[in-house]
């Protein structure tokens, strides 16, 4: 069943303002850079956690990774490198931070799929990335008020009123269907322009060419994607002209 598009959804009554998609990178950085240290300190204590019974080994990573950011994100409003760039993780419905249980569901689905699903935050219309429109959050601006007008952005005016748009988990499935489609086409061209060109030659000489439009035709792919899922113009989540409307496509 098609579901109106999110400008027919009222926003938040709290004037919310978004972070450019720049900061949240710094910030998945940072969060990287963070569980980075974790990871070599726990390298470093394997010789001194061997005393300790296996159970106890991994816990003493597991429970700082799962402190990190579901305990974080649910207790605090954010990871430490949210914080740092000045954000916050809160509700998408209401100014008020997500449960653990929310927060676990959206780190494991950030930790699954990465780059992928904060890529989403280049279109959605309120900048979230896949993770967080499944869990239904989103990342906000702390204090925009310290920011210049560049550093503060609004929801997008994305989708018309006119338009009937499939539920966003369905946009979401499709979209990465595609990714999974545009990936699997880029791995065949791949093969093919080694057993072609590559292989018998023993290098790739002029069909380096081939390989370098094949990794650019699947980078646009990655990113494009996301936008023409959104907006409901991919076979599988496409959106419908309300009845009521004079029909024409746009």
């Amino acid at each position: 069943m098609n579901a109106p598009g999110p400008e027919a959804t009222a926003e938040p009554a709290d004037g919310a303002r978004f972070p450019r998609f720049a900061r949240r990178v710094r910030a998945l950085w940072l969060d990287v850079l963070a569980f980075v240290v974790l990871y070599v300190a726990w390298i470093l204590g394997l010789d001194w956690l061997y005393q300790f019974p296996p159970f106890v080994r991994i816990a003493a990573i597991l429970v700082p990774v799962m402190f990190l950011e579901p305990a974080l994100v649910a207790w605090t409003g954010g990871t430490l490198g949210h914080h740092v760039v000045g954000v916050r993780v809160r509700d998408a419905r209401a100014d008020r931070r997500i449960g653990f249980g929310r927060a676990f569901g959206r780190a494991a689905l950030k930790a699954a799929f990465g780059w992928a699903s904060l890529v989403f935050a280049l279109v959605g219309r309120r900048h979230q990335a896949a993770h967080d429109v499944v869990t239904r959050s989103m990342v906000v601006l702390k204090d925009p008020g310290r920011l210049p007008p560049s550093e503060v952005l609004e929801s997008r005016a994305q989708e018309a009123l006119d338009y009937r748009y499939p539920p966003p988990w369905q946009r979401v499935a499709v979209t990465f269907a595609w990714w999974i489609g545009a990936t699997a086409v880029y791995v065949l061209a791949l093969l093919m322009i080694g057993a072609l060109g590559c292989v018998p030659r023993r290098g790739c000489g002029p069909w380096t060419v081939a390989v370098i439009i094949a990794n650019f035709a699947w980078t646009m792919s990655v990113l494009t994607i996301p936008a023409f899922g959104w907006y409901g113009r991919l076979r599988g989540a496409r959106r419908v002209r309300n009845a009521a409307l004079t029909p024409h496509e746009t």
